[in-house]
């Protein structure tokens, strides 16, 4: 065989932020998708919150360093961490550092539980004002800063959020969030009989603000429509005052599990319209279209809020629909539970578009030539001979 037809496989160092939804979706599935294709050697996985595992490789990590090509890590906020990537850099002058973030650090609101660690200024809610150490998030902020611009590459979500961070940093990929579909396309799952129909949404404690753009619509739907019911997956403790107005016999709250079982927990659920509401602000728009994509890889049509993502990935009237206010949340809400052969109709559409567009099968050779594209870019760090001898 001709060695120059023989593509050197890249070795990848991936160190996930934690082994649960952003762990799992930005790393280690596409990792383990990428090698089961037979697109890159086989990785090696140290997750930062494994404190055993992290504590044996920091001690000597020189062999590991030599033989990797790219070390992927998610945000960290740590001067140790740092050091220790400068440590790669000397043991291997052609390693290349790239950072994965996820969201618009930046622009965190008061209800996100990280806005505490990175706020420069005191919030007030309900006119009471909040006390946070400020002058810690300010180093907070600086250490984020400094690793945005001394890694050799950052890869986001979204082109949005690339944008926001490319004053820190020339190389930028965006790689979109896709789906194990594999986990996802459970279409033999068969659907409960009966015309009960269920509104389903699911989301972590920075979405309370997102429920303020439909719930009065919501509320006023479930006590009017005895048939539809509401399964909320979430953290037990959020939202109460929400939760407080749903009526108690169409309304289920169901805990989040590991993100190993969400897929399965959400195709049991079976909702038969999913709820996407999300609120306009800087945060937000930065974020990716997973939600609505989770409901499309299930043949569910989606009614979500019309601004950036969603309006991006769901097709109005064809996939879901877009709203912009409470009465276009009611007005789309009514039309899919009344109609059953519709939201069966646009469930195949929201399909189809997500097995194309969503599908992480499909789409990790991206990853890998992002990959690919980031070995040629030039160490930001360069160590002196002297010292790298």
């Amino acid at each position: 065989m001709d060695s120059k037809s023989k593509k050197k496989k890249l070795k990848i160092l991936a160190m996930p932020s934690n082994d649960g939804a952003i762990g799992e979706l930005r790393m280690l599935e596409p990792l383990e998708e990428m090698e089961s294709q037979g697109l890159i050697e086989k990785p090696c996985i140290i997750p930062l919150t494994d404190k055993e595992a992290f504590t044996k490789f920091v001690k000597d990590p020189t062999k590991i360093f030599m033989e990797t090509d790219i070390i992927w890590f998610q945000a960290v906020l740590s001067q140790q961490f740092l050091m220790l990537l400068l440590d790669a850099r000397m043991a291997n002058p052609n390693i290349k550092i790239v950072m994965d973030v996820d969201d618009n650090i930046f622009a965190i609101n008061p209800w996100n539980p990280v806005y505490g660690t990175f706020a420069l200024e005191n919030p007030m809610i309900d006119g009471k004002e909040f006390k946070l150490p400020l002058s810690r998030n300010l180093i907070h902020n600086r250490l984020f800063q400094t690793i945005l611009m001394e890694t050799d590459a950052i890869v986001t979500t979204t082109n949005i959020l690339a944008a926001k961070y490319s004053g820190y940093n020339d190389n930028i990929w965006a790689m979109t969030n896709s789906l194990y579909f594999k986990n996802w396309d459970l279409q033999h799952v068969k659907r409960r009989p009966g015309k009960e129909v269920r509104l389903g949404w699911q989301g972590g404690t920075t979405h309370s603000q997102d429920w303020l753009q439909c719930h009065s619509s919501i509320k006023n739907i479930l006590q009017k429509n005895k048939e539809t019911r509401l399964e909320w997956t979430t953290s037990p403790m959020l939202m109460e005052n929400f939760i407080k107005e749903f009526p108690k016999k169409r309304f289920t709250l169901n805990e989040f599990k590991h993100y190993d079982s969400h897929s399965w927990r959400q195709n049991a659920l079976r909702p038969d319209i999913g709820l996407a509401p999300l609120n306009n602000d800087e945060f937000s728009i930065c974020k990716s279209d997973l939600k609505t994509s989770e409901y499309a890889a299930m043949g569910i049509p989606v009614v979500a809020s019309d601004i950036t993502p969603y309006n991006k990935g769901v097709i109005h009237g064809e996939t879901g629909f877009l709203a912009k206010d409470e009465k276009e949340w009611s007005k789309y809400l009514n039309l899919l539970i009344k109609d059953e052969e519709l939201r069966l109709k646009m469930g195949a559409n929201a399909y189809a578009w997500a097995s194309e567009n969503r599908c992480l099968e499909k789409n990790v050779p991206k990853w890998v030539s992002t990959f690919e594209e980031i070995m040629e870019v030039d160490n930001k760090w360069q160590i002196p001979q002297e010292v790298s001898t």
